[in-house]
């Protein structure tokens, strides 16, 4: 277990490839012991609660608490979803005389709002939860009116309050700062890093910016819907990762698939970018991707699927 000042230092962009590497290699071998099929609430952002400009999703608390009061609306839903009936549309508003940026957000959960220093309390927001899930993923779109590139943002924290000592700890931390602009809905994954072999959280926090949430820019709009937490095997499952094999692992050059065929399979590094995409394939061709530890995912019969591999 780590403090959750190791989550201030995420979010301000220190990396530490070698630990994360480690633990996802353990957690590839060992960590099957704690998977449990659990979700977070209103995942498809079907349900909203709330009137006029201060909307959110239900369950969910948004930038709206802080900038609606003063005539900025920074979170709407949205018909134009990827599935279902609405997404989450999320965007950067300027406010004040000065017109500084403050990047629109959702978290699940409560928090108080305050203002543009929000991604330092979202820690505080989060619901129940004591599954170790791999990755959280979904479907986004992005546009930007800036002048210089802006990104949307996806946070994942799995924390614990430890009564003993007060104060809450880490258990595992994801982030995908890359959803680049799109103007069709496409597929993103964060990666889920845990800082111990055993621990359960007791509750989960998942935010999105429309911006750099420390720097925002102004005119970002990003677009969310099609939630999902990602486990290596699912109780829930109709097709379990075991039908969806792949070999060797290890893997050299290529990884052969002799299961079900998939109609997308994509590839993600360890910090969530896509790295490879092919479809309808059975075998793999690795020989571009530099050693490490990646993410697998494959559409089979519509419904996507996750695993690790380790390209030697």
């Amino acid at each position: 277990m780590i403090n959750s000042d190791i989550y201030y230092r995420h979010l301000k962009g220190i990396n530490n490839n070698a630990f994360r590497i480690l633990a996802f290699i353990y957690f590839l071998f060992f960590g099957s012991d704690f998977i449990h099929s659990q979700d977070i609430s209103n995942r498809g952002l079907e349900n909203w609660e709330g009137e006029g400009m201060f909307v959110h999703p239900q369950g969910w608390t948004s930038s709206n608490d802080f900038s609606s009061p003063i005539g900025f609306q920074g979170v709407y839903y949205d018909s134009k979803a990827f599935e279902g009936l609405l997404a989450a549309k999320i965007i950067t508003t300027n406010i004040g005389f000065a017109g500084a940026p403050y990047a629109g957000f959702i978290v699940n959960g409560k928090m108080d709002v305050a203002g543009h220093h929000d991604v330092d309390s979202i820690y505080k927001a989060g619901e129940p939860f004591t599954g170790r899930p791999d990755a959280l993923s979904g479907y986004y779109k992005f546009s930007s009116e800036s002048l210089i590139e802006d990104w949307g943002h996806a946070f994942v924290l799995l924390k614990r309050y430890d009564s003993i000592a007060k104060k809450v700890d880490t258990i595992g931390f994801g982030s995908n700062t890359l959803l680049n602009p799109s103007e069709e809905y496409k597929h993103f994954i964060v990666p889920v890093e845990y800082f111990d072999d055993y621990s359960a959280p007791d509750s989960i926090v998942v935010a999105f910016f429309s911006s750099y949430p420390n720097h925002p820019l102004s005119g970002g709009k990003l677009w969310i819907d099609g939630l999902s937490l990602e486990y290596t095997t699912s109780n829930n499952a109709e097709i379990s990762v075991t039908e969806f094999r792949f070999y060797p692992n290890p893997a050299g050059d290529f990884l052969n698939f002799p299961g079900p065929l998939a109609s997308d399979v994509i590839v993600y590094n360890i910090k969530g970018g896509k790295v490879l995409e092919e479809h309808y394939i059975k075998t793999l061709n690795l020989s571009s991707l530099p050693g490490g530890l990646y993410i697998i995912s494959a559409r089979v019969n519509g419904q996507w699927i996750y695993n690790k591999f380790i390209r030697e």
